[in-house]
C-alpha cells in the first residue's frame, strides 16, 4: 500500500516541526512515544517507523492518516 520508502532525517525534523506548530507538544509527543524516538534524528529509517507515528497521531487527531499526511504536504510546500 504504501510502498518502501526510506525517511531522512531532514524529513523527521520538518514533520516534528508540523507536529507541534498545528497540533501541539502533547501530540508531538504522542508522536516520539509511539516511534519510542529519543532526541533528534540523525540517520534514516525505514517507512514503517514514520507510519507508525503518523498512525498515532491521526487517531489522536481524529483524522485519517491521509489527511494529515496532506496538511504536512500544504506545510512542507508554504514558502511564506
Amino acid at each position: 500500500m504504501w510502498g518502501y520508502i526510506e525517511v531522512h532525517g531532514f524529513i523527521f525534523i520538518t514533520w516534528e516541526t508540523f507536529l507541534c506548530e498545528h497540533y501541539g507538544e502533547i501530540l508531538l509527543s504522542l508522536y516520539m512515544d509511539a516511534i519510542a524516538k529519543q532526541g533528534k534524528v540523525t540517520c534514516v529509517y525505514v517507512d514503517d517507523v514514520f507510519l507508525r507515528g503518523v498512525k498515532a497521531v491521526a487517531d489522536c487527531a481524529k483524522c485519517s492518516p491521509a489527511t494529515l499526511l496532506e496538511e504536512y504536504s500544504r506545510f512542507m510546500g508554504d514558502t511564506s
